[in-house]
């Protein structure tokens, strides 16, 4: 039996019709990624949004999975893309740094999906020509990857038309770079929480959110900033992408419940702040060590460095016992002038100092943390 109700025929403005997609959706489309299995194999989920790689030993490189959005999406002032879900690591964590890394993207050679549901289901495709935003969380003390294309320091930033994971492209830039929290947590074994974000602001810029958050409270990382870069790295979007590289004791990456939708941009921890990317400056004469601000703070302050020079970097928060309790970069930095987040969520009220060392020069300021 087929029923018709209240057909009715008019005149003027044509039919609305939704954008795509209508309702959220979990990934189904999961794989290997240019080729970098590290020696490990591919799981399917039981569910829709859950897969696994994993071997009986620690990778021996690169282990990358990648994600296919069912379509291209573009998100618009009105409608965010966001991509959430969980990601566990078994038998150890990202404890080298740099050796998690992943983003949302649109790989433009890609392919398609072979040998599904297999255990070396994998995309047919390459991995050098990725565009979108690339995350590296920190762990333990180790300090803002450098983006060597660029000569610049970043947690997270814009991939071009290069390798997905690389920050060695020439056209690649920095966003920020926030630290976990707290301060020199180290990214263990365990389930995380993560969650990405891309939504255009109308005016040519692009707000960026990013968390990941490990379920047990032991350790958070998170960002949002605004990308002003002209251009884009991409409007478009077509997967998620996550990497990780060898660790001792780590033999299994899983991505649980991942679903992709359209909306309101992901919502972040209330001790998150946005970190630019540098500004294009003039390069300073000398080093120099500002004095952080606000001052005092609670918990948040910033402290600038200049640098006349590209320069290891080291700069440290100590407590009135000399003890260190926080070290906030420790990497090369390019020549210029840098603003450094301090987050002191888990320290108590009192007078700290922070320690800068570049290269020969080295100085000291003290700061109050008031709760």
């Amino acid at each position: 039996q087929l029923n018709l109700y209240e057909v009715q025929v008019d005149y003027g403005a044509p039919i609305e019709v939704p954008v795509a997609p209508w309702e959220a959706y979990y990934l189904t489309d999961w794989g290997f990624y240019g080729g970098k299995m590290g020696g490990w194999k591919f799981t399917a989920g039981e569910f829709e949004g859950d897969a696994m790689i994993s071997g009986d030993a620690p990778s021996t490189g690169w282990a990358v999975l990648r994600g296919g959005l069912s379509d291209p999406l573009k998100p618009t002032a009105e409608r965010a893309i966001q991509i959430t879900g969980k990601l566990e690591l078994v038998g150890g964590g990202f404890d080298v740094w740099g050796s998690l890394r992943f983003g949302l993207f649109n790989g433009k050679a890609a392919g398609s999906v072979t040998a599904a549901e297999t255990d070396s289901a994998k995309w047919s495709g390459s991995d050098d020509q990725d565009s979108g935003y690339l995350f590296i969380p920190t762990s333990g003390n180790g300090g803002p990857m450098t983006w060597a294309g660029i000569n610049a320091t970043g947690t997270y930033g814009a991939v071009v038309d290069a390798p997905w994971y690389s920050t060695d492209g020439a056209d690649a830039y920095v966003l920020g770079r926030n630290l976990q929290v707290p301060a020199l947590a180290m990214g263990g074994a365990g389930v995380y929480d993560f969650g990405i974000s891309v939504q255009p602001l109308g005016d040519g810029t692009s707000e960026i959110r990013v968390k990941l958050i490990k379920s047990d409270g032991t350790y958070s990382w998170a960002a949002k900033t605004i990308d002003t870069h002209v251009p884009l790295a991409t409007g478009t979007f077509n997967s998620i992408v996550f990497g990780l590289n060898t660790n001792a004791g780590t033999v299994a990456m899983n991505l649980m419940e991942v679903m992709v939708d359209m909306g309101a941009p992901i919502d972040l921890p209330d001790w998150v702040v946005s970190v630019d990317a540098p500004e294009p400056t003039a390069i300073p004469v000398i080093f120099a060590l500002q004095q952080n601000y606000p001052n005092p703070f609670n918990p948040e302050t910033t402290i600038e460095i200049a640098l006349p020079r590209n320069s290891q970097v080291r700069l440290v928060v100590y407590n009135t016992l000399g003890k260190v309790v926080a070290e906030l970069v420790d990497a090369p930095m390019s020549a210029g002038t840098h603003k450094i987040n301090f987050n002191a969520i888990n320290l108590p009220s009192g007078v700290y100092f922070y320690q800068l060392k570049a290269g020969d020069f080295s100085a000291v300021r003290k700061l109050m943390l008031l709760k």
